[in-house]
Order: C-alpha cells, then structure tokens, then sequence
C-alpha cells in the first residue's frame, strides 16, 4: 500500500507539474482557456502533495483517532477543498469551451479575457475554501466518525445539516448539471456546424465554385474533447470513494 501510494503521489504531482510548465514555457500556449487547465492541474497537484498523504497517514493511525485528530481533521479539510474547487474549475472549463466554440471571438474574449479569466479563477479559489473552511467559523461540525473511519460532519444541529446540503449541491450542480449541459450544447453545436459544413462544401462542388467555408478547428475541437474526457475520467475515478463517504454520512 506505502509503495502505491508513493507511485500514485510521484506521478501526479509529475505530471501536473508538467502540464503547468509546459503553459509556462510554450508562449503559444499561454491563453486564457489553458489558464483554466493550469489551475486545475494546480488543484489535482496539492490532493496527490497533501491530500492522498494525509488520507494514508489518516488509515494508517486509525486505530489512534484519539491520539491523531489533527491529521484526522486535516486529511477531511484537504480532501474536501481540493475536491471542491476542481469541479468548480471543470465547470468553469466546460463554460470557457461553450462560449468559445458558440460565441463570436468578440464576445467571447469580452467574458474571457484575462481581467475576466482572473476574476473567474479567483473566485473559484477563494468561494470553494471559504465553503469548506465554514465550520471555522461555527457553521457545522467535523469530528471522527467510527462508521466512516475518519473525519466528516457531525450532524449535531442545523449548521451541520446545512454545511453538508451545501457540499453536496456543489457537487450536484457542477457534475450532475452545469458541467455536462454544457459540453451537451458545445458538441452540439460542433455537429451542427459540420453537418452545415458538409452541406456548405456539396453544394459548393456541384456548382464548380472556389468557395471554402469555414469551421470550427481542430485544435479548438481536440481541446473540447481532452476537457470533457478529463471530467468524465474525474467522475469515474471518484464516484465510488464518494458514494461511500455520503452513504456512512447519511447513516
């Protein structure tokens, strides 16, 4: 188990190390749509650097909760807020590919630019660790739950209802809804214009003409697709981990 944890920490933080210096290095790379992909492979570097650490460090002195609440508490925090901001960070990648392959370029660098791309990230950082970070300031409960085999909210009173119905209609709205509507509507849209491409081309072919119409590129297409397998690729690793901790939490 030390031996996959250490690989599972050695190859994400690598790799998101990477992709963020690549932004950085590569001027051509440098756009406000990959701006959004460094912040999340940010994101997914601190869970496998701090998070996944904490959590092995959290089964491995499980039998000593007592003895190591602090670690308890800050496997549960760490866990919850990296968690929180990459499907903030998702849906807001999901929003950047709709308006950039829906809206005319004018209009989509008028939202998203990089004044708009820089007040859009900032608020995705500081809203998701103030979200996470509520019970610090009285709203909610995080002890040890036997049942879970760690930390998580104890839902002692109102607050703590609240803290965990508003954790979870994070989630909800950013997975099960805004995210997925919008890659919907942008391959939508993607298909739509080949269809009227194709179109365009045949009818330009039986009238002899020159015309070439324009579409959509496949770089920009390619992208849309690496951000939309990345979400659902996010969804399948972590829906078993998380239907076990609501389903103890609900118990």
């Amino acid at each position: 188990m030390t031996v996959f944890v250490a690989l599972v920490v050695v190859i994400g933080s690598v790799g998101n190390l990477l992709t963020v210096y690549t932004i950085l290095r590569v001027k051509r790379l440098q756009t406000t749509a990959n701006a959004l992909v460094a912040s999340l492979a940010l994101t997914d570097t601190g869970t496998v650097l701090i998070s996944i650490p904490l959590l092995f460090s959290r089964f491995r002195f499980m039998e000593f909760h007592e003895e190591h609440r602090t670690i308890c508490k800050a496997s549960f925090f760490s866990l919850v807020t990296f968690i929180t901001i990459s499907v903030n960070s998702l849906q807001v990648i999901a929003a950047n590919r709709y308006f950039i392959i829906t809206q005319p370029r004018h209009t989509y660098l008028k939202y998203w630019g990089r004044f708009g791309t820089g007040i859009i990230l900032g608020f995705v950082w500081v809203y998701s660790i103030f979200l996470v970070c509520l019970p610090f300031f009285g709203f909610g409960e995080i002890d040890f739950i036997p049942e879970l085999g760690g930390c998580g909210i104890v839902e002692t009173n109102r607050q703590s209802w609240w803290y965990k119905t508003l954790l979870l209609l994070t989630v909800f709205e950013s997975c099960g809804i805004a995210t997925p509507i919008f890659f919907i509507l942008t391959f939508k849209k993607i298909r739509s214009a080949k269809l009227r491409l194709q179109s365009t081309r045949s009818a330009a072919n039986m009238l002899n003409t020159q015309s070439k119409p324009k579409g959509f590129s496949r770089e920009e297409i390619a992208v849309t697709k690496m951000t939309a397998l990345v979400f659902f690729c996010f969804l399948l690793c972590w829906s078993p981990s998380s239907s076990f901790i609501f389903l103890r939490l609900e118990r």
